[in-house]
C-alpha cells in the first residue's frame, strides 16, 4: 500500500462511520463522500475484488439502470427522485468492495487511527451541542437541528441528523475495532458513552439486539462444536437474566425509569408491549413507521409481484389497490389504528423488494444465503464472532438500514474479512 492508498482506505472507513458529514450539498441526509472515496481508492489500486455478495449487489445496480431507461418516458418521471433511489444501489457494491479491500490490505494501525478519529469527531460534536455552537455542525450535516433548551428531554446529536443514528454507528465502530484486535476498555467505554449521550431509545434497542446476538452465537458455538462448558452456560445465563431483568424493570417501573433520565418514548413503548403484547404495535405510530421495511414490501409482493420500477414507494400514495393491501396487512396482523407510509421503506430488504418485487425478494434471499453459507465454513475460532456479526447485520437489513447507508456495508465487509485473506486480493472469489 502506498501512502495515498493508505490515506484513501482509512478516510473511506472514517466516512463510512460518519456518512452524514459533507458540505450538505445533497438533498438527503447521507452524503456521497464515502462513495467518492471508495471509487478513488479502487482507482488507485487498479484492481477489484469480486465476491458472490458483491456480484449480487452489482446485479441490482444493473437492474436499476434498466429500470431507469424504462422509466424515462414515464409521465411521472422525476430525475432527482430516481437519482436518490438509485444512489444506494450503485454505491453499495463499490463501498463494500473497497471497504473489504481496505480492511484486508491497509495496515490495522491506520484503520484504528481512523476509528479513533471518528470517536474524536463525535465527542467534538457533543461539545459543540453543549456550547450552543450547533450551527457549525449544520454547515456539514443536513437536518442537524439541536436545541439546547431540549437537552433534558432529548440527547445530543453531534454530527448526525438525529439522535437515533448515533448508537448504530457506534455499534459498527465497536465491532470494527474488535475485528482488528483493537477493542480495548477505553474504546469500548467511549462507544458506549457516545450511544448513551444520544439519549435515543435506539441505544437500548441495540443493547438488547447485541445481547440476543451474543447469546445465540455462544449457544450455537457450544452446540455445533460440542464445546458446552461451564463458562458458556454462565455467560448465557447472565445475558438471558439481564435481558429479562431489564424488560421486567421497564414494564414495572416505567415512570421511575423516565424520571432517572431514560428516554420516555422507548421506555413507555417497551412497557406497553410487555403489558399488551403485539396488539400495542397497531396503536403506536412510531413502531408502525419502523416496520415499514417489512410491511410495505409485503404489500407490494401481494399486489404487484412483477413490479419493476425505481422509487415505487410513490405508488403507495397514488395507487388505491396497493394502499388497500397495505391497510389489510396492518389490520390483520396488528389491528392497526394507523396506516403510516414512509418515503422509503426503513430497510434494505424493503427498498429492494418494493422497487423490484419478486426479483428483489430473490436477490435478497441470494445475498443472505451467500453470507450465511460462509458461517458454515468458519473455523472454530471465528465461528462465534462471525455468527454474531451476521445476526446483527440481519436485524438492520430487515428493520433499520437503507441501501445508501455506508456503515452497513462496512459491517458486511467486517464479516466477510473473516473468510477472505490477502491471498484473495485482486481475484474473483
Amino acid at each position: 500500500m502506498t501512502a495515498l492508498q493508505t490515506f484513501l482506505g482509512s478516510a473511506l472507513i472514517f466516512f463510512c462511520c460518519l456518512p452524514y458529514i459533507g458540505l450538505a450539498v445533497m438533498p438527503s441526509d447521507i452524503q456521497p463522500v464515502a462513495m467518492l472515496l471508495a471509487f478513488l481508492f479502487l482507482m488507485s489500486l487498479g484492481t477489484v475484488l469480486v465476491t458472490r455478495e458483491i456480484a449480487v449487489l452489482g446485479f441490482l445496480a444493473l437492474m436499476s439502470v434498466v429500470s431507469l431507461i424504462n422509466s424515462i418516458n414515464d409521465i411521472n418521471f422525476d430525475l432527482m427522485v430516481v437519482v436518490r433511489a438509485s444512489f444506494g444501489l450503485f454505491s453499495s457494491p463499490i463501498i463494500l468492495a473497497s471497504a473489504l479491500i481496505a480492511l484486508i490490505k491497509v495496515k490495522s494501525r491506520s484503520i484504528l487511527m481512523a476509528l479513533d478519529f471518528v470517536l474524536f469527531v463525535v465527542f467534538l460534536g457533543f461539545a459543540l451541542n453543549i456550547l450552543g455552537l450547533s450551527n457549525i455542525i449544520q454547515i456539514f450535516v443536513n437536518r442537524s437541528v439541536f436545541d439546547l433548551s431540549e437537552l433534558s428531554g432529548r440527547g445530543l446529536t453531534s454530527f448526525f441528523p438525529e439522535q437515533a443514528r448515533i448508537p448504530t454507528a457506534m455499534a459498527v465502530v465497536g465491532i470494527t475495532y474488535y475485528s482488528l484486535g483493537g477493542l480495548n476498555t477505553p474504546r469500548l467505554l467511549l462507544c458506549f458513552l457516545a450511544g448513551f449521550l444520544s439519549g435515543a431509545g435506539q441505544f437500548y434497542v441495540n443493547l438488547g439486539v447485541i445481547a440476543l446476538c451474543l447469546l445465540t452465537s455462544v449457544l450455537c458455538y457450544s452446540i455445533f462444536f460440542n464445546r458446552l462448558r461451564l463458562w458458556s452456560l454462565v455467560a448465557s445465563a447472565i445475558i438471558t437474566f439481564s435481558v429479562l431483568f431489564v424488560l421486567i424493570a421497564v414494564a414495572t417501573f416505567p415512570e421511575e425509569l423516565v424520571s432517572l433520565g431514560l428516554p420516555s418514548r422507548g421506555v413507555w413503548a417497551i412497557s406497553e408491549i410487555m403489558h399488551s403484547g403485539i396488539a400495542y404495535i397497531g396503536t403506536d405510530l412510531g413502531i408502525l413507521f419502523k416496520i415499514t421495511g417489512i410491511t410495505m414490501p409485503a404489500a407490494m409482493l401481494l399486489t404487484y409481484p412483477l413490479n419493476f420500477s425505481l422509487d415505487s414507494t410513490r405508488l403507495f400514495f397514488t395507487d388505491p389497490i396497493l394502499f388497500q393491501s397495505y391497510q389489510f396487512l396492518l389490520s390483520q396482523f396488528f389491528a392497526a389504528d394507523y396506516f403510516p407510509l414512509a418515503r422509503r421503506p426503513y430497510s434494505i430488504f424493503g427498498a429492494w423488494v418494493v422497487d423490484f418485487s419478486l426479483i428483489g425478494l430473490i436477490v435478497s434471499s441470494l445475498f443472505i444465503l451467500s453470507l450465511a453459507s460462509r458461517i458454515l465454513t468458519a473455523s472454530r475460532e471465528k465461528f462465534k464472532f462471525s455468527l454474531f456479526v451476521f445476526l446483527f447485520m440481519m436485524f438492520f437489513f430487515f428493520l433499520r438500514s437503507v441501501p445508501a447507508l455506508p456503515y452497513f456495508w462496512l459491517l458486511c465487509a467486517v464479516f466477510m474479512k473473516e473468510f477472505l485473506g490477502p491471498r484473495y486480493f485482486g481475484r474473483a472469489y
